[in-house]
């Protein structure tokens, strides 16, 4: 039977260990668990420390390991009340620590339960937020479209590379509006394509514009006019939200809303085309109005250039015709710079407009290419002087043609409209109300100087006569 002393010895080794690993388990929770510096813990700790400091001291520190045997109450220890005082404030210590940690475990509990409320009220509501979301997203009658970047895109990338990186961008959402625009019936049919799909990023320099400016603003647009020209040539344009989803000096993501505003912008610039027409006219109805015959000549050439650079040309011909000889003479030219001026039309060099002329025939030649066959010869003079695109408009006063309005660009084809061929008959047709005045004047003005020399000469004879007849 092993002695008392022995007994007693590994008694002492158990409280040890059970010590050690109660302070391990306890510092092992605060760094699983960090939190603020636990009353409780710390209490509790401190309760167990003492009683087996005491527990310790009261038996081995004031005497050799070899002697096993203590004395409570030894002279050579403490005396007996300090370790009665010491064993009972361990306790209460511990009973104090074990309190305050139940209570803090309490109150921790309470708080979980309404942290968990508060984030399950959360979830439901971020829930309820992303079906209003999905709602709106869904039926929605713009394109919206989010393009997700990965890797991430640096902010700090030269933006020649965002460009680049650009086009790899992912479609990750987008709703039904947004996938009609790229001529499929549903969101989940482009779902994972790239941004190098859209007709947008076929213009490059469009869409180095739209990128450097969308990094330029912070990645955040508002109504950005993006104009374009798809591959098939047609225009496009769009005015577009877009927001740029930055973490980490990161773009992620790229959330967009767009619309087509083409026809708008079309509007536009047709109500800009009108009035810069309604304004030439009052400039060329002004200015003929205020000229005398006499000056006519300048005015009516400012008069041509003025409608030269409204519809588009850089040369413009009047010549006035005589359809019974069929002869015409070209009256007034404008041109921009050096470019060979066109001769009259005549039957021999320009038979097919000859015979439109007659009919009395507008035509709109966009591209030489594109005139009849039987138009041949006329298209061969027009190539003559490097004509490319080519208007012609006859010009009658009282049902009769009398005129003949000719414009053309040397430059580059134009995409004349039957309005410009409108436009182009009544800036015409002003000018030769004012020639055919010119030209009655000038005759009437003619005759009468031939009556009155008519008039002096009868005169003189009539004097000559009664001379004649005194003699």
């Amino acid at each position: 039977m092993p002695a008392p002393e022995t007994l007693l010895g590994l008694a002492d080794i158990v409280i040890l260990a059970l010590v050690l690993v109660l302070m391990l388990y306890m510092a092992y929770q605060q760094v699983r668990i960090p939190l603020k510096a636990s009353p409780g813990r710390t209490v509790l700790m401190a309760g167990v420390f003492l009683a087996a400091f005491f527990q310790f001291a009261e038996r081995y520190a004031l005497h050799p390991l070899a002697d096993n045997i203590v004395v409570p109450g030894d002279s050579t220890g403490l005396p007996e009340w300090a370790y009665w005082v010491a064993s009972r404030a361990a306790v209460l210590m511990i009973l104090i620590g074990i309190y305050t940690a139940f209570r803090q475990n309490v109150r921790l509990e309470r708080r979980s339960q309404a942290t968990s409320s508060a984030a399950k009220a959360a979830e439901s509501q971020a829930l309820k937020s992303e079906e209003r979301f999905r709602s709106l997203f869904e039926t929605q009658s713009n394109p919206v479209y989010c393009y997700t970047f990965d890797p991430p895109m640096p902010v700090s990338l030269p933006i020649d590379e965002q460009v680049r990186r650009s086009l790899d961008a992912v479609l990750t959402d987008c709703n039904d509006a947004f996938a009609r625009e790229l001529e499929r019936e549903k969101a989940a049919d482009v779902i994972g394509t790239r941004k190098s799909m859209l007709d947008s990023t076929k213009d490059v320099e469009s869409h180095r514009r739209y990128i450097s400016d969308f990094a330029a603003a912070g990645y955040r647009l508002s109504d950005y006019e993006l104009i374009y020209k798809s591959p098939d040539g047609e225009d496009r344009a769009l005015s577009i939200n877009a927001t740029g989803i930055i973490r980490n000096d990161c773009l992620e993501r790229m959330w967009g809303v767009e619309r087509s505003i083409l026809d708008a912008r079309r509007t536009e610039s047709a109500l800009h085309r009108r009035r810069e027409y309604q304004a030439t006219l009052a400039y060329i109805s002004s200015r003929l109005v205020k000229t005398s015959y006499d000056a006519a000549g300048p005015v009516v050439v400012d008069c041509l250039q003025k409608i030269c650079r409204h519809i588009g040309g850089n040369r413009i011909t009047l010549s006035w015709i005589d359809l019974e000889s069929r002869t015409g003479e070209v009256l007034y030219t404008w041109c921009a710079g050096d470019s060979e001026m066109l001769h009259a039309i005549d039957p021999e060099r320009f038979p097919y407009l000859t015979d439109r002329l007659i009919n009395n025939e507008a035509l709109s030649i966009s591209r030489l290419q594109e005139m009849p066959r039987e138009a041949d010869a006329d298209r061969r003079q027009l190539e003559s002087v490097g004509m490319k695109s080519f208007l012609f408009r006859p010009l009658a006063i009282a049902g009769e043609i009398v005129g003949l309005l000719t414009m053309g660009n040397d430059a580059e084809t134009c995409e004349w409209t039957e309005q410009d061929l409108e436009d182009l008959q009544v800036f015409g047709e002003l000018i030769a109300n004012f020639v055919m005045r010119m030209r009655q004047r000038k005759a009437l003005d003619a005759a009468l100087d031939g009556l009155h020399r008519a008039t002096e000469r009868l005169e003189a004879e009539n004097v000559y006569l009664r001379t004649e007849i005194k003699l």
